[in-house]
C-alpha cells in the first residue's frame, strides 16, 4: 500500500524539498490507488493526480463523515488490527481509530522525530503525564521514547502528590503533559519541596495553550516548554513539534501531508494564509483519511533549519470554538494573546464564562497574583484597541479556579 517509512536522524531524510515533495506524490498516487479500489468511503471518489497542487480534487473528509458511518467503514486493510484508541469526544461523539503493527511502528517513529526535535537524547528519562487507556497521548508518548530508547516513567495523568514525589526521586530530564496539568505539577512541586523542578525539556500539547501559559511554565522552571501536536483521527501526538530556536512546529510531511483552507468554503488557501488544517494521513494502512478537515486554524510556514519539512504556527483556535462578543467573533486564544503581557500579574489560570440572555453575557475571571500592580482598566483598554469590544473582568485570588488532573482544561464555561 506504501513505500517503507523513512528513518534516520531528521537532517539524513531528504536532501531538499524537491526530493520530499516527489516522495510525497508517489506514495499519495499508491495510496489512492488501494482506496479507489477497495474502501467503503472514498471508493470511486479519488481521481489521478500529477503534481501535488492536484490534490484539492479529491473530497474533503469531516469528522461528521467520520461518525456518519460505523468505525469499521473506515478500517481499511486485510491485514490484521492489533489495538484501538479513541478521540477524546470533546466536540461530540468519539471515533475510534484502529492501528496495524506498520500504523503502531509509524506512531513511533512519528513521535520519536518529534522528541528528537526538542533536544531529547537517547538515554534520558521521560515523565509521562498524558492519559493512558483509551487516549492517544500517552500510549504515543511512551512508543515514540521506546523508539529513541528513553527510559520511561508510566505516570499518567491524576495521582498528582505521587506524580511530584516520583519527579522528586528520579530526576526526569523530560516530561510531557498538557499545558494545565503541567502548570499544576509546576505549582504543586514548588509547594511541597520549594526547589526547582527538574526536568528541562517540557513536550506540552493535547489541548490549546497560549504564550501566557508557555511563559508561565518557563518562569516557575528552567525547562524549555516545546508544542508537540496531533490528533487521534489523524495518528495522535505526532504529526508536528516545536523546536526550541524557530516559531511554529515542524510537521512531518512526509507522513501526513498538510493543507490550509477557508474554514467556510473549504477552499484551498495561499500560502501563508490562517485558515483551517487539513491533513491526508496516506502512510496509515488501518485507518488512512484525504484531506480530513482537523478544525483547528493555523498557517503553514516555511521551512528552516536546513530541513525540508513546512511548519504549522501555534494554533490560534478552533473553528467549532469560537465566541461572539457584541457581534466580533474572538478565539479564546486572542484574548490569551493580550493577557500574555501582563504575565507577572497573572497566573495562567482564567475562565471565559457566557451567560444566556444577560446584558453583557461574555465576562472575563482572571487569577491575579499580584492585584497591586495590575490596571483592570488598561487591560480592558488594550482588548477594546486590539479587538474594538470591552470585556467585563472580575478578579478572583490565586488557587480559585478548578485545577485539572485529568483530561482536557476547558476555558469556556456557560452558565
Amino acid at each position: 500500500m506504501r513505500k517503507s517509512i523513512k528513518q534516520g536522524p531528521l537532517q539524513s531524510l531528504f536532501a531538499d524539498r524537491q526530493q520530499l515533495e516527489q516522495y510525497i506524490l508517489e506514495n499519495l498516487r499508491s495510496f489512492t490507488g488501494s482506496l479507489n479500489n477497495h474502501h467503503t468511503f472514498y471508493k470511486g471518489r479519488l481521481s489521478p493526480i500529477e503534481s501535488l497542487s492536484e490534490i484539492v480534487k479529491w473530497p474533503l473528509t469531516t469528522k461528521e463523515d467520520l461518525l456518519t458511518f460505523p468505525p469499521s467503514d473506515w478500517w481499511h486493510t486485510d491485514i490484521p488490527l492489533l489495538q484501538f484508541q479513541s478521540s477524546s469526544g470533546s466536540q461530540g461523539k468519539p471515533f475510534v481509530t484502529a492501528y496495524t503493527k506498520n500504523d503502531l511502528f509509524l506512531f513511533s517513529e512519528a513521535v520519536g522525530r518529534c522528541l528528537e526535535h526538542a533536544g531529547v537524547k537517547k538515554g534520558d528519562t521521560l515523565h509521562n503525564a498524558y492519559g493512558y487507556g483509551l487516549f492517544t497521548g500517552g500510549i504515543g508518548l511512551h512508543l515514540g521514547a521506546r523508539h529513541l530508547d528513553l527510559r520511561v516513567i508510566p505516570a499518567s495523568s491524576g495521582q498528582s502528590l505521587r506524580q511530584v514525589e516520583l519527579i522528586h526521586m528520579l530526576r526526569p530530564g523530560v516530561i510531557a503533559a498538557t499545558p494545565s496539568y503541567l502548570v499544576h505539577l509546576i505549582e504543586l512541586y514548588n509547594t511541597t519541596y520549594g526547589e526547582d523542578f527538574p526536568p528541562k525539556i517540557a513536550l506540552v500539547g493535547a489541548e490549546p495553550w497560549s504564550e501566557l501559559t508557555k511563559n508561565w511554565i518557563e518562569k516557575h522552571s528552567k525547562m524549555a516548554a516545546l508544542n508537540i501536536y496531533g490528533l487521534s483521527e489523524i495518528i495522535g501526538p505526532g504529526v508536528a513539534q516545536n523546536g526550541v530556536y524557530h516559531e511554529g512546529s515542524m510537521l512531518w510531511e512526509d507522513l501526513f501531508y498538510p493543507e490550509i483552507v477557508d474554514p467556510n468554503t473549504g477552499q484551498t488557501m495561499p500560502e501563508g494564509s490562517w485558515g483551517e488544517l487539513v491533513l491526508t494521513s496516506f502512510t496509515r494502512e488501518a485507518t488512512p483519511l484525504v484531506r480530513y478537515r482537523t478544525g483547528d486554524v493555523t498557517r503553514l510556514l516555511p521551512p528552516v533549519d536546513d530541513l525540508p519539512f513546512r511548519r504549522i504556527d501555534r494554533i490560534r483556535g478552533r473553528t467549532d470554538d469560537m465566541i461572539k462578543v457584541k457581534g466580533v467573533k474572538l478565539f479564546v486564544s486572542d484574548i490569551e494573546s493580550v493577557l500574555g503581557s501582563f504575565s507577572s500579574e497573572l497566573s495562567p489560570y482564567f475562565e471565559v464564562q457566557i451567560t444566556q440572555n444577560a446584558q453583557d453575557p461574555v465576562t472575563l475571571i482572571l487569577e491575579v497574583m499580584s492585584p497591586e500592580t495590575l490596571s483592570i482598566q488598561h487591560l480592558q483598554n488594550l482588548i477594546k484597541s486590539r479587538f474594538g469590544v470591552t470585556l467585563p473582568i472580575r478578579v478572583v485570588p490565586p488557587n480559585t479556579l478548578p485545577r485539572v488532573e485529568q483530561g482536557k482544561s476547558k476555558k469556556v464555561k456557560y452558565l
